[in-house]
């Protein structure tokens, strides 16, 4: 990658929060400095998190300042963050192992047989049940 012209690498990254709030903040020609004055986020962990090095603030009302300031859309902004966090976060997976072997290795073999759609439809099964019970 070294090779590449940052436009390149720029098309080459995956699309995450990191790369919507640098696209946003530069679309906005907003200093790292002057974006962290305005939301009361360091200038480090802003750089940190737009290069994928830290995971996005899990405080929704920082979230919702960063989209304010930056103007897009605050929901889109904050399920990208939200996916971010969840896609490099393994504790729910640490979690289950911890709780429950013989459930989690049930778990990963029964997801390898599965196709996308019984996937999708256990997750939202998963999702409902915790959400029934205030999780």
């Amino acid at each position: 990658m070294k090779n590449k012209k940052p436009e390149e690498r720029e098309e080459t990254m995956t699309n995450n929060f990191g790369m919507l709030l640098s696209k946003a903040r530069r679309a906005k020609k907003v200093t790292l400095r002057k974006l962290s004055q305005l939301v009361d986020l360091s200038p480090s962990f802003l750089s940190e998190v737009e290069r994928g090095r830290r995971l996005p603030p899990k405080n929704e009302s920082q979230l919702r300042d960063l989209a304010l300031v930056l103007n897009v859309n605050e929901n889109d902004f904050i399920e990208a963050a939200q996916k971010e966090r969840a896609r490099k976060n393994p504790k729910i997976f640490e979690t289950l192992f911890n709780k429950n072997q013989d459930l989690a290795w049930g778990l990963c073999r029964e997801a390898e047989k599965a196709s996308e759609d019984d996937l999708e439809e256990a997750f939202k099964a998963a999702l409902a049940s915790l959400k029934s019970k205030g999780g």
